[in-house]
């Protein structure tokens, strides 16, 4: 049984998931659909209508490891009291919010749209990660979109705009990737949590 347990750590070996012992992409392929890899904002690439474009669930990584170049911004993760404040992947001389490489930033823009709409019961879990060391992850829980921004930070001198995530984190421990799995193939709104923990479905 794959499950994702609150502070434990997992291995992240990347190549697609396909290098032996790895926790995170390989976990997180479903037939054949993979997820992204990238350093920050990770979705399961599946195409399913009931979604309307919008991915099942996001991985979140926040990267700590000493060969990432210094951000201009950083994540707020206060696991006391059980939030979190999560950046985009915007960067400084891209074209914008939404520029073709920021991956993460235009699937959120998807999520931004469905927020104040009847169809916010298809907003994804968020499930965040913190990158200590290279090839390991800590997984800090299972999280509640509460709030979607967009807010313009200073890099150098030049004003940029990113997403800022406001998340909670919910009172649970365990995230099972059958539910997880069951979420993305889901063919009605009525399946779509049936195996959910329960603070997910009372959030």
């Amino acid at each position: 049984m794959n499950v994702y347990v609150r502070g434990e750590t997992y291995k992240d070996r990347g190549s697609k998931g396909k290098r032996e012992g790895d926790q995170i992409l390989a976990w997180n392929t479903l037939n054949e659909y993979s997820m992204s890899n990238s350093r920050g904002i990770r979705y399961l690439g599946i195409k399913n209508p009931l979604f309307k474009g919008l991915p099942p669930y996001f991985l979140l990584v926040t990267t700590l490891t000493k060969s990432v170049a210094k951000k201009p911004w950083k994540d707020e993760i206060d696991l006391s009291n059980n939030v979190i404040k999560y950046w985009g992947d915007t960067k400084q001389g891209w074209d914008g919010i939404f520029d073709k490489r920021a991956q993460g930033n235009n699937r959120l823009k998807l999520v931004e749209e469905f927020m104040n709409t009847s169809d916010n019961i298809l907003i994804p879990p968020f499930l965040h990660f913190t990158k200590f060391k290279s090839g390991e992850m800590v997984f800090n829980g299972l999280c509640h979109l509460n709030k979607i921004e967009r807010k313009t930070f200073l890099d150098s001198g030049e004003e940029i705009e990113n997403y800022l995530l406001s998340l909670k984190i919910l009172d649970t421990n365990i995230v099972d990737l059958k539910w997880l799995h069951s979420r993305a193939l889901s063919q009605s709104i009525d399946d779509l949590d049936t195996l959910a923990p329960k603070e997910w479905l009372k959030r």
